[in-house]
């Protein structure tokens, strides 16, 4: 390919044996005829003295080829530098061996010679390189991206490293220059020696496209909206669908005669094709691709990317998301075409890959296109509009995904009825952001209506209603129905392992949701062991830095500070902050949970200090984003309650309990067992204020609510029971004085 270095090596293997030949001679074929770049190389006819010649271009033409034969010297250099395969009707006409040693630069193979193929540098190579022309950079991690943008392409990294050395470019524009085209000014032995206004620009006129005839350049289109790796042909054959333009026949010589031309690299070993970078992103930008271009493809991938809940694993589509990815990139506009479907599917696949942020803009632009070709209340709409409310939920903007959930009820019970099984779907999806927002009760009461549908349109053994048990044992758990919750969350496991097997995230998702309810339950036992699978699994099937997993490690992590093993839980507590802090940011709600448990961990390990800036941590995110009447926010005020008891503040201490028992009790209610818990909180710090009356009825009233709400070998129940008969035993003691 162009830019490679092939004129470069030629010439430093002219200047290493230059000592060793007796003449050389050096022609640059610009012309479609070998001849016409003889006859005007005016240094060439002067050296042979042949400067008085005119008339006809082939007599002349042959008057320097009998010059140069009639050269007795040994040995001697002939290069033909830049040529392309119309040289070969005139090479038998040319200087050759064994007077002549022949050295000929082309893109193309030249029939009649011996090729020497010429790769690319290696990374090493390449940084050394741009080191070469520019000292301003000198990371050699910030280089190699650099390098690594341009794919070793040799001519690029030399005009980047120029271009950086003058420019001052900041690494970021630096891996965008070609994209935007940006200003270089900078002079190169290719450019010989005439200044490069523009990168982009200037590498136009290195690969020209117009000897190009119409099927090449659409198969080129193609690879411009491919990732730029070799892809085999039996994939290009996939994705493109040749036989859907009628190039079926000639797909493989088009193939073929593109890498034979350098314009595709090839790969004959194991039958793939791939389109450099730098050709990439100068033909993308030159054709002005539209979607119309690469319309199978769209269609294609699009297909490729669409999850089928009761089938698929979302895992297995994530292989095609660097495809959608190369099409939307190249396809900024909305011009039909199944285009919208693609960004569609492709951001479904992106919110199961734990990259939200991607997955809301393309569902955005997703739902965009869908309104203005379908209308707002179709149910294409509809759908994308309740995908984007998934995604906007996970990021914790809960009031933007409500809205959209509740217009997808609203609209699609109007369309499809109350009964119909999408109508479930959007009860489901309300339901599990009122839960997200604390409001366990409404949600229940739509998650119930979801399940109702599910039962009646599925049946007990679909993935639906499995996925409807989940959710609504899930909420059960929230509102201290622990039993219930237990028998619904079972169900779903059986259902889950059923249909998708013991390592679909489907049923690791119900295991970890069985789990905190055994944990909940005081059967820690169980609980360790579902915890540890659910997490060794979904490390495996996401990777260690996914949302997904460091709601793992922080289930385990909790657990593992329950039943005292508070090193292990410290470590996988602290995994699981970094990891969603790198996931969904600092100011994600989630991090509250995180900053909660881990400073809950650094407590029990007397680090009494640290776990105070993360509990006050904790508080402010939840007040901030949750807001009061949240549970969490109770709940983080009731932590940082009883760690300022701790350390002796007694009154901060009182005055947080008593915030966290006020909240409580207006988002859970009375007799729900967190708030139990936060009474019982209570009635430990009045104690210290000797106000054992007041004690004792909080810690009675904890202790009922146990009784009805949790086993009788619940560790909470158990400790709840000794606290009132210790109270009691004091106030007795206090009364016989």
């Amino acid at each position: 390919m162009g830019g490679i270095g092939k004129t470069s090596l030629a010439a430093a293997y002219v200047a290493q044996e230059y000592d060793n030949y007796q003449h050389i001679a050096w022609i640059s074929n610009n012309s479609a005829d070998i001849a016409d770049d003889f006859v005007q190389n005016r240094d060439l006819l002067q050296s042979l003295d042949l400067t008085s010649l005119t008339g006809d271009r082939e007599v002349i033409f042959h008057a320097m080829l009998h010059k140069l034969r009639s050269i007795d010297e040994r040995p001697k250099l002939f290069v033909i530098d830049n040529a392309d395969a119309e040289i070969e009707r005139r090479l038998p006409q040319l200087p050759s061996q064994p007077n002549w040693h022949v050295l000929i630069t082309s893109r193309e193979e030249i029939a009649g010679t011996h090729s020497m193929p010429l790769g690319f540098l290696q990374a090493e190579d390449a940084v050394r390189l741009f080191k070469k022309h520019c000292t301003r950079i000198s990371s050699d991690n910030e280089i190699t991206a650099i390098v690594e943008t341009v794919d070793y392409h040799t001519l690029t990294i030399e005009i980047l490293a120029r271009t950086a050395q003058l420019q001052r470019t900041n690494l970021n524009d630096l891996l965008n220059v070609i994209r935007n085209d940006a200003r270089a000014n900078v002079k190169t032995a290719h450019s010989n020696q005439a200044k490069i206004e523009r990168v982009r620009s200037y590498l136009e006129t290195i690969f020209d496209f117009s000897g190009l005839n119409d099927n090449e350049q659409w198969l080129l289109k193609q690879f411009v909206a491919l990732p730029p790796e070799f892809q085999s042909y039996e994939l290009l054959v996939e994705l493109i669908e040749p036989e859907q333009s009628d190039r079926a026949e000639i797909f493989s010589e088009l193939l073929d005669n593109l890498a034979g031309k350098g314009w595709l690299l090839s790969d004959p070993k194991n039958d793939s094709y791939k389109m450099h970078r730098v050709v990439q992103e100068v033909f993308g930008a030159k054709m002005n691709i539209q979607a119309s271009d690469i319309k199978p493809l769209i269609v294609k991938v699009g297909k490729l990317l669409q999850v089928d809940q009761s089938l698929d694993n979302p895992v297995d589509k994530f292989v095609w998301i660097p495809y959608g990815e190369a099409v939307t990139a190249l396809v900024g506009q909305f011009e039909g075409h199944r285009m919208q479907f693609l960004l569609h599917n492709l951001g479904v696949v992106l919110k199961s890959k734990g990259e939200y942020h991607r997955a809301r803009q393309l569902l955005e632009r997703a739902r965009t296109s869908f309104e203005e070709q379908y209308g707002v209340d179709n149910i294409q709409t509809t759908t994308c509009c309740s995908n984007l409310g998934l995604v906007l939920k996970d990021l914790g903007k809960y009031q933007e995904a409500k809205v959209l959930f509740e217009h997808a009820l609203e609209t699609d019970k109007e369309v499809l009825g109350e009964e119909h099984q999408i109508v479930g779907i959007r009860y489901t999806n309300l339901g599990l952001v009122l839960k997200d927002f604390g409001d366990y009760k409404g949600a229940r009461v739509l998650l119930e209506r979801a399940l109702a549908i599910n039962k009646e349109k599925f049946g007990e053994n679909h993935h639906l209603t499995a996925s409807s048990y989940s959710n609504l044992g899930l909420t059960l758990q929230f509102l201290g129905d622990y039993d219930e919750a237990k028998v619904l969350l079972e169900r779903a496991v059986v259902s889950n392992v059923k249909n998708f097997g013991l390592r679909h995230p489907t049923t690791t998702s119900s295991y970890s949701n069985l789990a905190l309810v055994l944990q909940e339950l005081g059967d820690y036992e169980k609980a360790m062991l579902l915890l540890e699978f659910v997490l060794t699994q979904d490390s495996k099937t996401f990777g260690v830095n996914h949302p997904i997993t460091a709601i793992r490690y922080s289930n385990l992590g909790e657990l593992l500070r329950n039943v005292g093993d508070l090193d292990r839980a410290r470590n996988l507590l602290e995994i699981a902050l970094a990891s969603t802090e790198n996931t969904l940011g600092a100011e994600h709600s989630t991090m509250a949970i995180r900053y909660t448990n881990l400073g809950l961990v650094l407590q029990d390990l007397g680090d009494y200090s640290k776990a105070k800036e993360f509990l006050e941590l904790a508080v402010s995110i939840n007040e901030q984003l949750n807001g009061k009447e949240h549970p969490d926010t109770a709940t983080a005020y009731s932590n940082l309650g009883w760690l300022l008891q701790e350390l002796g503040d007694i009154n901060g201490a009182k005055e947080n309990i008593e915030q966290a028992v006020k909240l409580s009790k207006m988002s859970l209610g009375k007799d729900h067992p967190k708030t139990a818990a936060k009474f019982l909180g209570l009635a430990r710090v009045l104690l210290d204020f000797g106000e054992l009356k007041r004690s004792l009825t909080l810690a009675s009233q904890a202790l009922k609510v146990f009784e009805n709400t949790l086993p009788k070998e619940h560790p909470n129940l158990k400790y709840a029971k000794e606290g009132v008969e210790h109270l009691e035993s004091l106030l007795n003691a206090q009364t016989q004085e």
